[in-house]
Order: C-alpha cells, then sequence, then structure tokens
C-alpha cells in the first residue's frame, strides 16, 4: 500500500464487486443507471427489473428473484404495525440487495466467496483493493449511507435478512446494538418496536445470556461510552463489561466511524464481535478515515478493514447529486472581526432566518404537500463556558440581548443587511448578502421605513415578542442542562441544552459580563428538548454546543450559526451538518424542489444557510464537499461565436471518470452541448453564491479556476 492512500472511496472491495456482479463498470454508472426506478413494488422491485432488462448481470436470474422476494417479505413484516407503511428507495433497495447477496454466498460457499474476492482483488492490481485473509474477515459488512438516507430503516432490514439466515449462519447467543449516547438508544428503542423487533435497554448488571421473548430474540441496546474491559471503568459510572456477552453475538454498530480515532472502545467492540457478525453504519467513514502522509501500521490496518467490509456506498455526494435533502450556502467571517462585524453578521443570520420562518408562515398550505417543517435555528459555540476569557454561549447570549433590547441600532443594522451595505465583502468583493434577501425586501423594501417592519418581524416572527425587551435567562429546574429564553413580556422563543454542570458557570458568567440580560428564576418543571424536533415546540433557536451533535434527529434544522468553532470539531459538525439538510420531500420521497409542480418559494425554506465567525472548521467542510464531489462553482457563459462556423466542431466541455476524483480531467469537444454553458448544477463558496448578472463576470482574458468533482481552466478570452 503507498505511503499516502487512495481516498477510501476508490478501494471499496465489496461495493466494486457486487456493481460488476450486478453489470455496472461502477458504483457511479449503477447509480446514475437506477435512480429513476420508483418505489411501487408490484411484483419486484422497479430497480431489480431495471438491471434484468440490461442482462448484464452474472447472477442467476433465479437468485436474483428470490432474493427480491426475501427482502420484499422482510419489509412486509416491518411495516406489519406500522401506521404509515416505508418504502425502499432506490438505493436503499440496492443495499438491502447487496447486503442479502453477500449473506447468501457467505452462508452458502464461503470459501469460494473468500477465493472470488481475492481473485477480484489481485486483478484490480496495485494493491488498490484489500482483499480478505481468511473467512473470518467476512463477518463484518459495513454500509456508508449519508445522513437521511435510511440507515436506521436499514439496520431493520440487516437484523431480518440475518435472522432469516442464521440455521446458515449462526445463531446468536445475544444481538447487540451499539450507540454513541442515550438519547440515540432511545429514539432506536422506539423505532425498532415500530418496526416490530423486540429491543430493550441493557443495564449494568443485567444477564449476558441470550434469551427470547415476543416471538424473536431481541436487540440490547447500550452505548458505546458505558462498554469497559472489566478494569478500566469510573466509579459511578454506569458501565458493562464486554466478558457479560458470552457466546457468538450479532453486533449492529450506529455511527460504527467512531474506531477510526483509536479510541479505546474500538478493541471492545472487537471483543464483542469475536466469532460473531458485525453490522457497521455511519455518514462520515470519508472524513473519519481521511488520511494525508504517511500513516502508522494501525491506521492502515484499519483503513484496509473499512474499505474491504463497505458493501455500499450511498455517501453525501451520492445523497445530494440525486436530489435528496436540503440544498445549502456557506458564509464565513474570518480572521479577528470588530464585535460590531460579528453582531452585523449574526443578526444578518437572523433575518436569513426570519426571512425562512415569514415565507414559511405566508406559504404554509402550499408547502404542506412538500411536508416543509417550521424552520429552526442552530447557534452552535464551541465551548460553553470557555477557557482563557472564551465563553461562546456569551456572546451569543449577548448579541440577542443586544438585538432584542436596543431597537435603534437593530432597525438600522437591518436596513444595512437588507440594502447590501454592511461593508462584510465575499471572495468577488460583493456584500456577503447581496441578494440573500430577495423576499424579503420584496415584502418589506430596502428603505428606513421597511427595515424597521423587518426589525420587528423578527422579534415577532422569531423571538416571539411584540415589542423589543430584555433578554430573560430561565433555567428548566425539571430538566438538567436546559434553559429557556424570553424576551421581557413575551413568550419563550429559544433554549439552551448543554451539560448540566455548565449551566451554574454559565450563569455566573452572565451575571458578571452581561448584567443586562435578566436571570429569571421561575420554575419550569418540564423538559424542553425533547420536543425540539416536533412541529409544534415553541423553541424557532436552539443554542449549545457538543451536546446535541450526536443522536439528535430533526426535520426542522434550516440554519445554523456556529462560532469559534474548530477543525477539531469538524466531524461532529459534519454530522450535525448531515442532519440539518434532511428533507421530508412531497410524499415522503426525500427530495427537494417541486417536481413537476413547483411551488414558488420553495427553495427559501429547503436551503440550510450556516454562517460562521472564525470557524475554521469551514476550510474542514470545504475539504469534505470537495472530497465528495459536492463543491461547485456555477457561471453562465456568454458565448460570442466569431464565424458562423465557429461552433462546428463542438464546445470543449469536462470528461469526468466514472469511479473516483481527479485533479486533471480531458476536454472533449461535444457538439450536442448547449450554447449556453452551465458547468455545474449548484454553487456553494464561502461567502457568495455567484448569480447570473453581468457584473459578477471577470475581466475577458482572465482565466478562471473551478473547484468541483475534477479541476479544469477556461480562457475568457477565447469565448
Amino acid at each position: 500500500m503507498p505511503a499516502t492512500p487512495m481516498p477510501l472511496e476508490q478501494r471499496l472491495t465489496l461495493v466494486s464487486w457486487f456493481v460488476r456482479r450486478l453489470g455496472y463498470d461502477g458504483n457511479v454508472a449503477m447509480l446514475g443507471d437506477l435512480r429513476e426506478s420508483r418505489e411501487d413494488w408490484d411484483g419486484q422491485h422497479p430497480a431489480l427489473r431495471r438491471i434484468a432488462a440490461r442482462g448484464k448481470q452474472t447472477i442467476a436470474d433465479t437468485l436474483l428473484l428470490e432474493m427480491d422476494d426475501n427482502i420484499h417479505a422482510d419489509l412486509q413484516k416491518i411495516n406489519r404495525g406500522r401506521l404509515q407503511p416505508v418504502a425502499l428507495k432506490y438505493f436503499q433497495y440496492l443495499a438491502a440487495l447487496a447486503v442479502e447477496y453477500f449473506l447468501h454466498r457467505r452462508a452458502t460457499d464461503p470459501r469460494r466467496l473468500l477465493e472470488e474476492l481475492r481473485s477480484f482483488a489481485e486483478k484490480a492490481g496495485a494493491g488498490r483493493y484489500p482483499a480478505p485473509a481468511d473467512i473470518a474477515d467476512l463477518d463484518k459488512l459495513v454500509l456508508w449511507m449519508a445522513t437521511g438516507a435510511g440507515k436506521t430503516l436499514l439496520l431493520h432490514l440487516n437484523y431480518r435478512q440475518f435472522m432469516r439466515r442464521r440455521a446458515d449462519l449462526f445463531t446468536p447467543d445475544n444481538i447487540i446494538l451499539l450507540t454513541p449516547n442515550e438519547t440515540l438508544s432511545a429514539q432506536h428503542i422506539n423505532e425498532m418496536r415500530d418496526s416490530g423487533i423486540p429491543c430493550f435497554r441493557h443495564g449494568e448488571g443485567d444477564s449476558g445470556l441470550g434469551f427470547s421473548f415476543g416471538g424473536g430474540m431481541p436487540v440490547r441496546v447500550l452505548e458505546l461510552t458505558k462498554l469497559v474491559d472489566g478494569e478500566n471503568g469510573k466509579a459511578g459510572k454506569v458501565q458493562v463489561p464486554t466478558d457479560a456477552f458470552e457466546g457468538r453475538n450479532l453486533l449492529l454498530v450506529d455511527e460504527g466511524h467512531k474506531g477510526a480515532k483509536g479510541e479505546a472502545f474500538f478493541a471492545r467492540r472487537d471483543e464483542l464481535a469475536r466469532d460473531g457478525f458485525v453490522f457497521e453504519y455511519s455518514a462520515t467513514y470519508g472524513q473519519a478515515f481521511q488520511q494525508k502522509g504517511k500513516v502508522d501500521e494501525r491506521t492502515r490496518k484499519r483503513i484496509d478493514e473499512c474499505a474491504r467490509s463497505i458493501v455500499f456506498d450511498y455517501s453525501y455526494r451520492h445523497f445530494h447529486g440525486d436530489g435528496y435533502g436540503k440544498d445549502f450556502d456557506v458564509v464565513n467571517l474570518d480572521g479577528e472581526p470588530s464585535e460590531d462585524k460579528r453582531d452585523t453578521l449574526m443578526l444578518g443570520n437572523l433575518l436569513v432566518f426570519l426571512q425562512q420562518r415569514a415565507c414559511f408562515a405566508e406559504n404554509r398550505a402550499a408547502f404542506a404537500r412538500h411536508n416543509v417543517e417550521p424552520p429552526l435555528l442552530l447557534l452552535l459555540g464551541a465551548k460553553v463556558t470557555g477557557g482563557q476569557g472564551r465563553a461562546d454561549m456569551v456572546d451569543y447570549l449577548r448579541l440577542l440581548n443586544r438585538i432584542t433590547t436596543d431597537s435603534a441600532w437593530g432597525a438600522a443594522e437591518t436596513r444595512k443587511i437588507m440594502r447590501a451595505e454592511t461593508g462584510i465583502a465575499d471572495p468577488w468583493g460583493r456584500d456577503v448578502f447581496a441578494g440573500r434577501l430577495n423576499w424579503l425586501n420584496e415584502r418589506f423594501g430596502g428603505d428606513a421605513n421597511g427595515a424597521g417592519k423587518a426589525y420587528q418581524a423578527l422579534l415577532r416572527h422569531v423571538f416571539r415578542a411584540d415589542l423589543p425587551g430584555r433578554l430573560q435567562f430561565c433555567p428548566i429546574h425539571g430538566a438538567k442542562g436546559e434553559v429557556a429564553l424570553r424576551v421581557s413580556g413575551g413568550e419563550h422563543f429559544g433554549l439552551i441544552y448543554v451539560g448540566g454542570d455548565s449551566i451554574t458557570k454559565l450563569r455566573d458568567l452572565l451575571e458578571a459580563q452581561c448584567p443586562g440580560i435578566h436571570i429569571f428564576d421561575e420554575t419550569i418543571a418540564r423538559p424542553m428538548f425533547h420536543n425540539v424536533a416536533n412541529a409544534d415546540s415553541p423553541v424557532n433557536i436552539l443554542i449549545g454546543a457538543k451536546k446535541f451533535m450526536e443522536g439528535w434527529s430533526s426535520w426542522r434544522v434550516s440554519g445554523m450559526g456556529l462560532l469559534n468553532v474548530g477543525k477539531s470539531e469538524g466531524p461532529l459538525i459534519i454530522q450535525l451538518f448531515g442532519r440539518g439538510v434532511r428533507l421530508k420531500g412531497a410524499g415522503m420521497s426525500l427530495k427537494r424542489g417541486g417536481g413537476d409542480e413547483p411551488t414558488p418559494h420553495l427553495p427559501i425554506v429547503e436551503t440550510m444557510n450556516i454562517f460562521g465567525i472564525r470557524a475554521n472548521f469551514i476550510s474542514y467542510f470545504r475539504e469534505m464537499l470537495e472530497r465528495e464531489g459536492v463543491w461547485e462553482e456555477t457561471l453562465r457563459l456568454p458565448i460570442r461565436p466569431t464565424s458562423d462556423k465557429a461552433l462546428d466542431s463542438g464546445l470543449l466541455a469536462p470528461v469526468y471518470p466514472d469511479e473516483g476524483f481527479t485533479e486533471v480531467v480531458m476536454l472533449a469537444a461535444d457538439k450536442n452541448i448547449r450554447v449556453e454553458l452551465d458547468i455545474s448544477s449548484r454553487a456553494l463558496q464561502i461567502g457568495k453564491r455567484v448569480e447570473d448578472t453581468a457584473d459578477t463576470a471577470p475581466p475577458r482574458g482572465e482565466p478562471q479556476t473551478f473547484s468541483a468533482a475534477a479541476l479544469f481552466w477556461l480562457d475568457w478570452g477565447d469565448l
């Protein structure tokens, strides 16, 4: 293996092997051919019909039909007790089909499967595909699925698939689901019960002996953090030693990338899985295993293990490219901006969020068929109470208090933002808010009177108050770590959700540094966080640090503010980003856009806006999007032919490889391309998306670089 390993997505042994068995040259080709498959399962899944119609598969037709019937039967069991039955998107079906085929081969002829995978990897050459060393290496399957792509549903299907074949594989002594935290454990238990899968929370002192109830073997749900090896537990902490689970286990691991950084529980998971079978699920394997430069032997082995175990790849670039999930727009104010600039940018963030809230309220009936949820804004900081004088939560609360109390400043800055005269420039020298508040300007106008009305709308729609007033900090005594927020005279609009020990420190800091904020000692008996994801929640703004980055799920997130978030938080923020772009879509299609009947203003509420201040993580974020093939620039180039025959030879267009990424692509003539060349389908910059206006075009003759799945040059002087 080379010292600098090629990207993980180019080394997926099982993925490449399986898609070729289905008759495709690669994963991208397969997904592209099958993405239009419908969800109606009439006899056979439409994706299978398409595969069979091509006639290039090397899997026997009788086996394909048998596997299709099996998956359909498993899905029917999952839907048996559901009020709203679930259907399989084409990529979910393919993931289930890949698992079904592998389990069939593993159960019927493991030795031949091992030899076949070794031969496949050897023919690829250059150590590209890691090969299994022995049959034990065939006892782990990984699904790399974007957040929002239905990993939980696939986990339920995989449970059914394995248990159906347990007579040929083995009957587990225990079935264990490992999760990152208690919140996600509770969520999994509720969802498994909906799917008719017996389950319970495994606690300290519970027997590790397998047993059955409710007509099947139950799934024991346990947090990764509670696993210990019997000697390293902490006093007072709930802990479960790995040797409590005797025999052969079926292990289901949510957020399976957690072992990528060498945490101690990596070895504990291996101990639980010894002589058993493992299913792992994560959206961020590419980031967790992203390596630069030389890697040590232990890391190399982990990367190889992951590469040879991933059986299906539907990472974010495929998810976004298929039109699933919200769109996104990112702005970051780097360096050491003044307090006024910081406040202006975050007020602009709130006005963009107001635009979403007000647009949603005005078009709620029209948006209903798209299952749009009431927008929610997340404000995230690196630290709750800070260190060395830094306290991100205090900065957020100080800003919110300034907005709700200083109406003169709020209205004046609102006017600057709506008129795009903030003095905060994007990389093209334009104001970062140019074109971002068109809907709001149409409703209120950009003059002083309109800005005043927009400020009043901000108080009403976001802060749930009729008049300006002091911010009130209201600890919720019935829920450790929760603080409700409201404006004096108004209703609760926001929630702080952090570690319980931080609330007292945060309160002390506010009293010392922000005397204008009122510490309101009312008794709120009921927690609010558990209801934030619901459409009827009064919470419009959720403030926190790392507490809810993992294990929290909501369809409402439509905006984020990031303060002092560095690269160390990058993978966690990317997970939260993935949760933020989740979208139900019309008919639970998960897709953005109006489809055949476009709905006006829908993109406003189907876009997640991210504003950062000193958020160095943004560079990490950009690397991730470039890696996923999602970071692209869109420019419309006016074509000026120099003669009647200028276009006879066709326009030069980039030719992308079917698999992986490359830094240089070839340009080839294409006579069928349109005269107006749209280089990509999506524009994203640290600043502002380029608009189709004449004044955005650079001078003629100046070469422009475009960063997308590949890098190429266009010379304006030649057009």
